[in-house]
């Protein structure tokens, strides 16, 4: 039975579709079902973008913001810590920690998780929407994209989200002239580097990606050599304008060069090499987003297929003259975003425009080219049935965290020691504070009277190192809170750390609760 009843189930289905199949395709080549389509793109993605901020560095980026706006000066030392007090560092984010605190005037939560969300959303949705591809295959390249990027995504809006929308912008520009060759669209390209060299360094990305593909575009043009003097001289000047518009920044000279060796060992190596060559490849190892990205949550085993698939596409269709710049770029990229998890959406924003021009004619094909109609009408009822719930649930996740960043919801999500704070409001410990690095950013916003010993800000500093020697209790622990003269601590419960410390009675527990304690010297 159950064998005829699926012969019979798909004849019932055919039969019923290439009815309606002059119905849908009548409406999907309509200007309002692009209308509909898009729409429902854009709040299909925003519903993923759109979340309550969850980056430990929230406090410490509000903070610059804020002291930006009434200073009207952009700080070059630092005045947040002890520890590293009056060392040149320098807000190479100023512009966006300016915006940032901007908006958490009222309602903070909302505003912000509304303003990134929404500018987030353009960073898939510009691809989608500037180049030429079938509806479906549109919504399944971003469906991709969004589920195997959700790890990072789900951090909520920080810098780099700004990042990824300019970068983006940017492949986009750089296809356009490649299909088109026209110089307008490249002359779009060093202003943004002026504002993308201001909200995020990873506009040193976004260079290293013009410059290859510029010298691609030379290369692939050696047959044609007429107007290569033409194309050249432009080529340099694009390059010699985005490069200058990027050191327009404050402090720019306080790098070595565009791009620091010492940041490239830490950085762009593997892991297992970066922690041998360099003193801050070393301390990647001990933050998460860091780390190389795994592969056995969904949002992997999406990143892994997408790895699998963009190789696959260039052996099963034959490789075509304007397609190798694909194929030179998503190597590259592939190998940048298994370095370090935080770079996965780097990796798409790359794969989606590329399999948008590689793949534009593949679903059109005769076996698939009936059903695309029906299929394009069924990705904008998925895109609405998922995102508007979504955006209403998220809505009610963001209102309910509260207007600060001490509610107590938001302190339970974040795991943020906001009891202990008022604690230490209402106390006033004597003395300089030794604190948890995740929290270092929350008490430089909120615990102003303070200066924290670490933060994220200086991850690669030594540091770092005597935080650790610190928390693990390894050798010399004694000395670095001597060195600092630590008059009390401020730390996560654990039992292990709190009873070591307390043992000689050089250390007594004044207050404890559920997620910190504090522990003050005698």
């Amino acid at each position: 039975m159950r064998s005829l009843m699926k012969p019979g189930l798909r004849k019932f289905f055919l039969t019923r579709l290439n009815k309606l199949s002059p119905l849908f395709e009548k409406f999907s080549g309509t200007s309002l079902f692009s209308l509909i389509f898009f729409l429902s793109l854009f709040l299909f993605i925003f519903s993923f973008n759109y979340t309550l901020p969850r980056d430990p560095d929230l406090g410490w980026h509000l903070r610059y913001g804020e002291e930006i706006i009434k200073s009207r000066t952009i700080p070059v030392n630092d005045f947040f810590s002890h520890s590293f007090y009056g060392q040149s560092i320098t807000d190479t984010e100023w512009l966006t920690d300016v915006i940032s605190f901007s908006l958490f005037s009222q309602w903070p939560f909302l505003r912000f998780a509304l303003f990134f969300g929404f500018l987030t959303t353009f960073a898939f949705f510009i691809p989608a929407i500037f180049l030429p591809g079938s509806f479906f295959g549109k919504f399944s390249l971003i469906t991709w994209a969004l589920l195997g990027s959700m790890s990072v995504i789900e951090i909520g809006g920080r810098p780099q989200n700004i990042s990824w929308v300019l970068f983006s912008l940017t492949v986009v520009i750089l296809i356009k002239y490649s299909e088109s060759k026209k110089f307008r669209y490249l002359y779009i390209l060093p202003p943004i580097f002026l504002v993308w060299a201001n909200v995020h360094p990873g506009f040193f990305l976004g260079l290293f990606l013009l410059v290859v593909f510029l010298c691609l575009e030379l290369i692939f043009s050696l047959p044609r050599l007429a107007g290569m003097k033409k194309k050249i001289l432009v080529f340099a000047l694009i390059l010699v304008f985005a490069f200058g518009f990027a050191n327009i920044r404050p402090h720019a000279g306080q790098f070595e060069g565009l791009l620091p060796f010492e940041l490239i060992k830490a950085f762009l190596l593997p892991v297992n090499i970066a922690t041998q060559t360099s003193f801050k490849g070393e301390v990647r190892t001990s933050i998460n987003e860091w780390l190389p990205p795994t592969f056995l949550d969904l949002s992997g085993v999406l990143f892994f297929l997408g790895i699998i698939f963009s190789i696959a596409i260039f052996i099963i269709k034959p490789i075509s003259k304007k397609n190798v710049k694909y194929l030179v770029l998503l190597p590259i990229f592939i190998y940048f975003s298994t370095l370090s998890m935080r770079n996965k959406p780097f990796f798409f924003l790359i794969f989606i425009p590329a399999m948008i021009v590689v793949l534009k004619d593949y679903l059109r094909a005769r076996k698939l080219k009936p059903f695309l109609p029906f299929l394009n009408f069924l990705a904008v009822v998925v895109m609405l049935v998922i995102s508007i719930p979504k955006i209403t649930a998220n809505t009610r996740t963001i209102l309910n965290a509260g207007s600060s960043v001490t509610s107590p919801s938001y302190c339970q999500l974040m795991n943020y020691p906001c009891k202990a704070i008022e604690s230490i409001k209402k106390e006033k410990p004597f003395g300089k504070m030794f604190n948890g690095y995740n929290w270092g950013g929350f008490l430089i916003w909120e615990l102003r009277e303070y200066p924290v010993f670490i933060d994220g800000r200086v991850p690669e500093e030594p540091i770092f190192t005597e935080y650790q020697t610190v928390t693990d209790l390894k050798e010399g622990w004694e000395k670095v809170l001597e060195k600092y003269d630590i008059s009390w601590i401020l730390y996560h419960r654990n039992p292990l750390f709190e009873d070591f410390l307390k043992r000689d009675g050089k250390w007594r527990e004044i207050y404890a609760d559920e997620i910190s304690v504090i522990l003050v010297k005698k």
